[in-house]
């Protein structure tokens, strides 16, 4: 899906640090999509730029806080005028640091939502248009088991995960009048090479709903769990 003289589709992800950030930017890119990997750290986009490159793939990189909307909205914005329309893009950012709610102030979960759901929803915001004018898409957001299950234990995070699985929900039909497929992975398990559930396995995952048809119907949410 070619557009404005560019080569390739355009795919990003938000949150490109190692595990499935890194595993779905390399499988845009084995898709043919030129895909640029967003992240605040230097370290983790030099991480992956050395990931892509292992599997034979060159991956772009920008710098952005998800947490900061008017940051992470202008990092899009250019990414788009440099490479044309994104057509996909996976929010994989969150702020996964331990808490009971007991010792968490109200600014501290405001900075913690501010990663886990508010990032997403401004790249919803910068894509929608820009996406439907270009013939639609796909958005996908990396969910958790923590939304079915919260732990006191993660307690801003489990929040987030619960309130970035309701915006999904709420958001996705609209969303679909615009011709773009808004969905969820809600993972269950640990993602790492040696945890419950691999990143590239997790990739797959995230891919299976970004290659749904519209005519064979959108799922809005899909769970992914040791077992399979």
């Amino acid at each position: 899906m070619p557009a404005h003289g560019h080569d390739h589709p355009v795919a990003v992800v938000v949150g490109a640090g190692p595990g499935i950030g890194t595993a779905m930017a390399v499988r845009y890119a084995t898709a043919g999509y030129r895909t640029i990997g967003i992240a605040r750290s230097d370290a983790s986009l030099t991480a992956l730029r050395a990931a892509g490159a292992a599997h034979g793939v060159d991956l772009g990189t920008a710098t952005a806080d998800a947490g900061n909307p008017a940051e992470l909205t202008a990092a899009l914005e250019q990414i788009a005028a440099a490479h044309g329309p994104i057509r996909s893009a996976l929010y994989n950012a969150a702020d996964l640091s331990r808490g009971r709610m007991r010792d968490v102030t109200g600014e501290q979960l405001a900075a913690s939502l501010a990663v886990n759901v508010v990032g997403a929803q401004a790249m919803i915001q910068a894509l929608r248009g820009p996406m439907a004018e270009a013939g639609g898409g796909t958005i996908l957001l990396t969910g958790g088991g923590l939304a079915l299950a919260p732990s006191p234990v993660f307690g801003p995070l489990s929040i987030g995960k619960a309130a970035l699985r309701a915006l999904t929900l709420v958001a996705a039909r609209d969303l679909d009048r615009q011709g773009i497929h808004l969905a969820t992975l809600t993972i269950q398990g640990f993602v790492a090479e040696d945890g419950d559930i691999a990143p590239a396995r997790a990739a797959e995952a995230l891919w299976a709903l970004h290659e749904q048809t519209r005519d064979g119907g959108w799922d809005v949410e899909r769970t992914l769990d040791a077992g399979g």
